[in-house]
């Protein structure tokens, strides 16, 4: 039986497919800005959004005890896939006591509790999950406490839109003379420029320019991932009186993954990430060797060596006029049939700017626009309440936006997200825009 290894190449997304192409890192074809909604089916926020008091105890000695709620789901009926409760404190949660920490340094201890419940019901089960801040201490300080997270709620009620640039230099042997992962905060105006300089240099290879909406204090993801099959082994079977040898094929996966939680502060302009960058590039030739299995000669087996880069600092904070971050200097190696080891640098940029979220939009305010491809004419918008009831699939649509009025065409939604074809531009990413003059009559 012959087998013939193979490839493919997939988006890791809610909404985006990259096209097939070579499996290679280095080789990945530039993509178009992708649209990319991380936030809950559900809901159109973050956890922080709906943290509110729980409980408020007074103690004696003029202390005080507060219960602050930061998340609690439901999840019905309970299956397998059911994921497991929260056993520690994420990221997210680590910062938040930090936070009230530095805020108030005389409380007495400031930590996340999780608890889980389970109830049977006539449709199978039900479970509860809860995630809350305990604190207490003194009034002055458990006061001060409560009303820094009850801004920093009314502040994440608010989107973060995230644009991105991943690039790679040219592989070269100069590469590994230089070190270290750097980092640059940008104003506007330098990220512009920056961005310019990225895209029209010659030894420059982009990879992916993603653009993300998510809501604030809620992770963000964008992966880009190629897939090498592969032979791992041979099984071998008897049936009746003949010999089958059949291959065991496995999966190997390679690509850059980008995972973030944008956090907006409680003064509603700071923004802090926590970002986590995980490049993984399969050497090539996959390396192999030549042996004897049931009798027959010469089958070959595969073993793949995948190269593993995973950056993940400490908490960045973006404060006015630093509106984008450049991380520069991560390294990743290949080695060539010989063994001997070349290295290519990664440039991430990350451009960070709030926009209203579903809670906070005006009336006038359908949705906000996350992503725009100029040359489609393509726009992805996040609506900002409701549903899409009263919007037909490819009937015509008037769309005004802070940069104009156009005609447009609805072409798909999915959750809270919808999709439309623009007749000429009139969008750009972050406008707020209206719907009128629609089938069932003019909003």
């Amino acid at each position: 039986m012959a087998f013939l290894p193979s490839s493919v190449v997939l988006a890791v997304g809610l909404f985006a497919q990259v096209p097939a192409s070579p499996p290679m890192l280095r080789e990945l074809p530039l993509v178009g800005e992708r649209f990319e909604n991380a936030r809950d089916v559900e809901g159109a926020r973050g956890i922080l959004a709906n943290a509110r008091v729980e409980s408020h105890v007074k103690l004696p000695g003029g202390r005080n005890q507060v219960r602050f709620l930061i998340d609690e789901s439901t999840m019905q009926p309970v299956t397998e896939s059911t994921p497991d409760a929260p056993r520690k404190a994420n990221p997210l949660e680590t910062w938040l006591v930090d936070r009230v920490t530095k805020a108030a340094p005389r409380l007495e201890f400031v930590r996340v509790q999780h608890s889980e419940q389970s109830q049977l019901t006539a449709t199978g089960s039900t479970r509860t999950a809860k995630t809350w801040l305990e604190f207490a201490g003194p009034e002055d300080d458990v006061k001060r406490s409560c009303e820094l997270l009850t801004a920093l709620a009314a502040a994440n009620r608010e989107h973060v839109v995230i644009d991105g640039l991943f690039a790679t230099k040219a592989w070269s042997d100069d590469e590994s003379a230089e070190g270290g992962v750097r980092l640059r905060f940008l104003s506007a105006d330098e990220a512009k420029a920056v961005r310019a300089d990225l895209m029209s240099g010659k030894a420059m290879d982009v990879l992916t320019q993603p653009s993300v909406v998510t809501g604030g204090g809620q992770r963000a993801m964008v992966s880009i991932v190629s897939q090498t099959s592969y032979v791992a082994d041979f099984e071998v079977q008897v049936v009746e009186d003949s010999l089958l040898v059949d291959p065991i094929v496995k999966v190997v996966q390679e690509g850059l993954m980008l995972d973030l939680c944008p956090i907006i502060d409680a003064d509603s302009k700071t923004i802090h990430l926590q970002p986590r960058i995980e490049i993984d590039v399969l050497q090539r030739p996959i390396r192999e060797f030549k042996t004897t299995v049931a009798g027959m000669s010469d089958v070959t087996i595969q073993i793949p060596f995948v190269e593993k880069v995973r950056w993940e600092p400490a908490s960045i904070e973006l404060a006015p006029p630093h509106v984008a971050v450049l991380v520069s200097g991560l390294r990743s190696g290949h080695y060539d049939e010989d063994g001997d080891r070349t290295e290519t640098a990664m440039t991430v940029m990350l451009m960070l700017t709030r926009s209203g979220g579903p809670g906070s939009a005006p009336d006038d305010v359908d949705a906000v626009v996350g992503w725009y491809d100029r040359e489609q004419r393509l726009a992805a918008a996040t609506l900002a309440r409701g549903s899409v009831d009263d919007l037909v699939m490819d009937e015509p649509v008037e769309i005004r936006s802070d940069a104009g009025v156009v005609q447009g065409t609805l072409i798909g939604w999915l959750n809270e997200t919808v999709f439309i074809r623009a007749e000429h531009d009139a969008v750009e990413v972050g406008n707020t825009i209206r719907f009128v003059n629609r089938r069932q009559g003019a909003k």
